[in-house]
């Protein structure tokens, strides 16, 4: 191989590299920024929703918990919550005691159900490493997450407001932001291509037959 061959595959071979890392730098910022985003908003619905509760149990305070919770009021309020964040797919009221379900604002899980299993938590995830949430979000099936607020007298936790959510609505907003990024990668490893042959071609000429 002569030395201008060596030459031009080195910095062809430079080129990529810098745009590849330059373009993963880019997204992945981008990707830690969607999930923190994702994780205020969803820290917004629980504020609201435990807002809420709270209201509800003081205003009934005779009733037991479970009859407590199932305030129609309530129950709208919580989808009001809802409403701030549509990657909120439910909102939970768990007995702290008994692990099990004492309302469910979409009426998907009865009453007296087991809360299991457990979702993990989402601000560990919204808070990490940007290859352990790249790896979460290009999974095939999208994992829910929770986000709990505990609620109780003199802190004993009676009950858990758990909101939950899950990653689809990050998943597409930063499918725009993936899409340029690769586009733009593309762009910019052809042109340097390009160049780098052009130049190949004419400054290093005189190094073609060594």
């Amino acid at each position: 191989m002569t030395l201008r061959a060596k030459l031009t595959l080195g910095s062809v071979a430079l080129a990529t590299v810098l745009v590849t890392l330059i373009s993963v730098v880019t997204f992945a910022n981008s990707m830690e920024l969607e999930f923190r985003n994702a994780q205020l908003l969803t820290d917004f619905v629980k504020e609201q929703a435990t807002n809420a509760v709270l209201d509800s149990l003081n205003r009934q305070r005779t009733l037991q918990l479970p009859e407590a919770v199932r305030d129609p009021t309530l129950n709208e309020r919580l989808r009001d919550a809802m409403a701030a964040y549509k990657g909120v797919i439910d909102i939970m009221l768990v007995a702290a005691d008994s692990n099990s379900v004492l309302t469910s604002v979409l009426g998907r899980v009865p009453p007296g159900t087991a809360a299991y299993p457990t979702p993990p938590e989402f601000a560990p995830l919204a808070r990490g490493r940007w290859w352990v949430q790249g790896a979460q979000l290009f999974n095939n099936q999208l994992q829910t997450y929770r986000d709990d607020s505990p609620i109780g007298p003199s802190g004993n936790t009676a009950l858990y407001v758990r909101v939950l959510c899950n990653l689809s609505l990050v998943k597409v907003a930063l499918e725009p932001a993936f899409t340029r990024t690769v586009l733009l990668a593309a762009f910019c490893i052809t042109g340097s291509v390009l160049i780098t042959f052009l130049v190949s071609a004419l400054a290093l000429r005189p190094l073609a037959n060594r």
